[in-house]
């Protein structure tokens, strides 16, 4: 997977606050992870029928709609972090999602990330 390094990103709650600040962090795109994975999804236009819900330890969870992810701007903006301000995680590792897009990112940053499952909604038959 391609491992980017980006600047700059603040830990905002949706009170304005800022929580906590990155000068730098290392990651990759949570799409790219869930590509790694290869996701079998045989029917794509079905798509909108999955979503991506990502585990923590301290059972803080956030979820994404497949779509989001892949064809909205969350998607170029949601990270996979192993490693901020040049160091490992630590404590809150080994990994963290970061949606540095947001306007208020503190709602959907995840610490100590456990798991990433793509599921699909149960849809009624017609």
């Amino acid at each position: 997977m391609r491992v980017v390094e980006n600047e700059n990103t603040a830990i905002v709650c949706d009170s304005g606050q800022t929580k906590h600040r990155y000068r730098t962090f290392r990651g990759v795109l949570l799409k790219d992870f869930i590509d790694s994975a290869g996701v079998d999804m045989p029917n794509p236009r079905r798509r909108g029928e999955y979503y991506v819900l990502v585990r923590s330890t301290d059972d803080y969870n956030v979820i994404f709609a497949y779509n989001e992810l892949y064809y909205g701007p969350a998607g170029e903006h949601t990270w996979v972090v192993f490693e901020t301000d040049g160091e490992p995680l630590g404590e809150n590792g080994p990994f963290l999602l970061l949606t540095a897009g947001d306007r208020v990112t503190g709602p959907r940053y995840v610490k100590c990330v456990n798991a990433v499952e793509v599921s699909k909604v149960a849809v009624p038959a017609p």
